[in-house]
Formats: structure tokens, C-alpha cells, sequence
């Protein structure tokens, strides 16, 4: 018998029906091949490092988003605004770089860092709001750290209802900050009286000689006997 001799056409036409049998595209392989087309499997990549927008959608059918990332993002406001609640400005300065908040909200439970350790403090039965400064540079904005900030609370007599440090922290919604629970007992128009000594940090050149004095700042509040406001 003579072989038969199978043309190159007729070759490739076979392999094309084999292959449409089989229901393989070349598409479908091409995650299998290195720098190969685009793959099925895209949507269940990695998510990227930092949380992008994009980080928790392969996993969720249809490409809608995640309601991990979404319970995570409402949690954390959810904590920034239980922590605000009732917060209220006193008033706010301007003495040449420096930038000054005072705010006030019910008593705080907060912790004081000590060394490696925190230590915890509770407001005492007695104390009637928590005093918060916030200290920041005039031009940009930025909160600075490190300072020594104490305050004198007095009533309009002069009596002297509170004297102390505020301690630095930071908070959900507040960010950094300065404060303590203050006690003023009776109610009245007050004034805030804070002593800024320079914040204690390392500076770029460009604010080597900002936020360098001690400040001295007063403001006037009332206290209705339950809450600090604005005089």
C-alpha cells in the first residue's frame, strides 16, 4: 500500500476539531504560559500591600465591594465618633507660628504613657469635662508634639479651681492632642489660662527656629454646671 501523505492544511484543520471537542481556548491556557494573554483568574490576585481601594474585591462575586473592607471602614468611624461625642470648641488662637485649639468634652477615661508602660486614668466622680489643646504649626497645619503644656482654670473672683499638667495623647477623631479631666464645681464664667513651653523634637531647616518661646495664652468659657462652653 502507499502511505498517505497528509497536507499541512488538512493537518491543522484536524488539530482545530480536536480542540473545539475538547472546549479549550487558547485563552483558557493562557494563564499557563509565562507572559501569557489575559487570565481567568485575575480577580483572585493577591490583594496589594497598604489596602487599596481594589484590595478586598476579589473575593466577592459580581466585583461589587467588600463588606469586610466596608464593616472595617464603618467600625473605625463608628469609634471616632463614640469617642467625639460631645466634644465642643472653647477657642481657637493664633499667636504667630503657632496655632491653638481648646476643646472640651464629658470626663475621659485615658491612659498616660510612662516609660514602656501605660498608665490608666480614670476621671474622679467629681470631675466635670475633659480638657483637650491641640498645638499646631500656623502655615500648614501640622500638629506638633512633644510640648509642655500645663493650665489654670479660675473663676471670676480669682479662685483658682484647677492647676495642672495637660498630658499628650491622641484619639480616634481627635488625633493629637493634650488633655485631662479638669474639675470646676460650680457654675460660672471661667478663664482658661495655658502656659506652651516649645515642643521637644528634632526640626528640618526650614523650621529651625519656629515654635522656639513659651507661650502664654487665655480664654474665657462658661460652665452651666454640666458642660463647658464658649463665653
Amino acid at each position: 500500500m502507499r502511505p498517505h501523505h497528509i497536507t499541512v492544511p488538512a493537518a491543522l484543520a484536524a488539530i482545530a476539531l480536536v480542540v473545539g471537542a475538547c472546549g479549550t481556548t487558547a485563552d483558557d491556557n493562557a494563564a499557563d504560559l509565562p507572559g501569557g494573554g489575559t487570565s481567568t483568574q485575575a480577580s483572585a490576585a493577591p490583594a496589594s500591600a497598604g489596602g487599596g481601594k481594589h484590595s478586598q474585591h476579589s473575593g466577592t462575586a459580581g466585583g461589587g465591594t467588600s463588606t469586610t473592607g466596608a464593616t472595617e471602614t464603618d467600625a473605625a468611624a463608628t469609634s471616632a465618633a463614640s469617642e467625639m461625642e460631645g466634644m465642643v470648641t472653647l477657642a481657637t488662637s493664633e499667636q504667630g507660628d503657632l496655632e491653638t485649639e481648646l476643646h472640651a468634652m464629658p470626663p475621659e477615661r485615658f491612659f498616660v504613657s510612662e516609660g514602656d508602660a501605660l498608665r490608666e486614668q480614670k476621671p474622679a466622680s467629681t470631675d466635670d469635662a475633659h480638657l483637650m489643646v491641640t498645638l499646631a504649626d500656623q502655615q500648614s497645619g501640622v500638629r506638633l508634639p512633644d510640648a509642655t503644656v500645663t493650665v489654670r482654670i479660675t473663676d471670676r473672683a480669682g479662685a483658682t479651681a484647677f492647676e495642672g499638667p495637660l498630658y499628650p495623647m491622641v484619639g480616634r477623631g481627635m488625633g493629637l492632642h493634650y488633655g485631662e479631666n479638669v474639675k470646676l464645681g460650680k457654675p460660672g464664667a471661667y478663664d482658661v489660662q495655658l502656659t506652651i513651653g516649645p515642643p521637644r523634637v528634632g526640626r528640618h531647616r526650614a523650621v529651625a527656629k519656629a515654635w522656639t518661646t513659651t507661650r502664654k495664652i487665655t480664654q474665657q468659657v462658661k460652665f452651666d454646671g454640666k458642660t463647658l462652653g464658649p463665653l
